[in-house]
């Protein structure tokens, strides 16, 4: 963007969670109804590490303004995005 001093750059909120705050609420909220009634619950554990992984990386791309590799293990790679039926 420009303006009358020169470039300006706006900027990016790089707090994952300040940015998807409802994604994390409807993630929350059904969390607690599937314990509340003892029913399943759609995100696994490896499939938030394998959000935060990707997240962290984008972050430190943000900040560093260079793209960021990420590597896999196979381990690390949830099943289920696969076959996700929720």
């Amino acid at each position: 963007m420009s303006r009358r001093s020169g470039l300006h750059t706006p900027r990016i909120n790089l707090v994952t969670f300040s940015r998807y705050w409802e994604a994390y609420n409807r993630e929350k909220e059904h969390f607690v109804d599937a314990v509340l009634s003892k029913g399943k619950v759609c995100i696994s554990g490896k499939m938030v590490a394998a959000v935060f992984k990707i997240c962290a990386a984008c972050e430190t791309s943000g900040r560093s303004g260079k793209p960021v590799d990420i590597e896999w293990k196979g381990e690390e790679i949830p099943e289920e995005y696969g076959a996700m039926k929720c």
